[in-house]
């Protein structure tokens, strides 16, 4: 257990940090300070679960199954519009990456080449900035669910 200044014993505090999506480079910052114990050196005795497609941050967070959740900050501004008291504690990105891909032979090379074309999308929290997109172009697509991890 850390230790604080004189000498008392500090006690740790439990929490969950639920990542959007499984395992991978975007969230080794928080699994390299797990294992190299920053959270407890700061008092905090950290659970990381698993994400992923069927485990929606939000929900979770809002179920209380997890403390703190990782997410877009269109999914978190919806939500809080929604009337659901999250906070947004830090953001680190400046700008979405996601982007939409066509192949070349297709021919897309402005926002109207997609208007009544079909458009493959991830789950609910993947939708948002697409869906605006679509939106301010005034864009009839078809969107297709995109079931893969």
């Amino acid at each position: 257990m850390p230790f604080c200044s004189g000498g008392c014993r500090k006690t740790l505090k439990k929490v969950s940090l639920l990542p959007q999506w499984s395992p991978q480079a975007q969230f080794a910052g928080y699994y390299v300070a797990y294992e190299k114990g920053f959270y407890k050196n700061h008092g905090i005795d950290l659970t990381l679960l698993q994400g992923g497609p069927d485990r929606p941050p939000f929900a979770l967070l809002t179920q209380g199954k997890t403390d703190f959740a990782t997410s877009w900050l269109s999914t978190g501004i919806r939500w809080r519009a929604s009337g659901n008291n999250v906070i947004n504690v830090g953001q680190i990105m400046q700008r979405s990456a996601l982007m939409l891909i066509a192949k070349r032979s297709r021919h897309i090379t402005t926002p109207r080449d997609l208007d009544r074309k079909k458009v493959s999308l991830w789950g609910d929290e993947f939708q948002i900035q697409p869906r605006a997109f679509f939106r301010k172009y005034n864009l009839s697509v078809e969107v297709i669910p995109n079931l893969s991890p």
